[in-house]
């Protein structure tokens, strides 16, 4: 989990510890680079707008390092326009409009891990 609001980062771990997945938070897309660089995750949640490295820092590395769309990424944003192009352009799994619903993300990734 990415984000650089503590809060948000709250309700994620709440969400995801609930349905099983053991949580890694990052403040900045720089620090996700460092956990990514020595753990292995199966997916990860970012926000895009943070201070210093950003989330599209943090896409960008994920494409590199594992291929353009390879990797699981969704993303959590409140600042998205044309959410459909946006997604396919930056190949995410899934873009998430802050706010969002605790109970329906719970569902999906509950759903999502199953897939796994």
């Amino acid at each position: 989990m990415v984000d650089d609001e503590p809060a948000i980062v709250t309700v994620w771990r709440r969400i995801l510890e609930s349905i099983g997945c053991e949580v890694i938070a990052a403040d900045s897309g720089f620090t996700a680079v460092e956990v990514l660089q020595t753990q292995t995750m199966d997916f990860v949640i970012t926000d895009l707008n943070m201070p210093k490295y950003d989330g599209y820092f943090l896409l960008d590395y994920l494409n590199v390092r594992f291929g353009k769309g390879a990797f699981p990424v969704f993303v959590c944003s409140g600042y998205i326009e044309d959410e459909d192009d946006w997604k396919r352009e930056h190949d995410v799994l899934r873009l998430i409009s802050k706010p969002f619903s605790a109970g329906k993300e719970r569902d999906t990734f509950r759903d999502f891990i199953s897939s796994l």
